[in-house]
């Protein structure tokens, strides 16, 4: 059974993939390339 230390650091991990997909939506919001579609 997983401690709440190892679920707190799965969490953490989970956290840190969504900040990094936001960032990547955010950079194709701001690319003009894209803008016709947003």
């Amino acid at each position: 059974m997983a401690t709440i230390q190892e679920k707190l650091n799965i969490l953490r991990g989970n956290l840190r993939a969504v900040s990094r997909c936001i960032d990547k939506y955010d950079a194709c919001l701001r690319d003009e390339t894209w803008a016709d579609i947003a």
